[in-house]
């Protein structure tokens, strides 16, 4: 039994040290929130679009909280009344890095969002 366990273990430094085995990176949206985003919150500016700068993205008709920061805006598709092609029918944020003043001439409109402080 011992020689098993021995075995066993040699061959998981074996594989580690090839690095045959890494870590799985976590998703940006797992990360906790940092203190600026705990001081930020999502304000709903009208709606629009535009391609490109997406920074991250989340499920649900909404903005997650958790990732509102300065700098960014929101736009969100709940896939009745504003609807993404990429993604007819499902529900969903993607975040972009730029102005809402900037983000024009997309052609999937959804409801935009502003990081703005509390």
């Amino acid at each position: 039994m011992k020689a098993k366990l021995a075995i066993i273990i040699i061959l998981v430094i074996f594989v580690m040290s090839c690095g045959l085995l890494e870590p799985v990176p976590k998703s940006p949206t797992t990360q906790p929130p940092t203190a600026t985003q705990l001081a930020m919150v999502w304000q709903e500016i009208g709606t629009g679009d535009c391609t490109g700068q997406d920074v991250n993205f989340s499920d649900g008709a909404t903005p997650d909280p958790n990732l509102a920061a300065a700098g960014l805006i929101a736009v969100c598709w709940d896939g009745q009344t504003h609807i993404n092609g990429g993604e007819p029918g499902k529900a969903f944020c993607t975040y972009k890095s730029v102005t809402a003043d900037q983000c024009v001439g997309g052609a999937n409109i959804g409801v935009m969002y502003q990081a703005v402080s509390k």
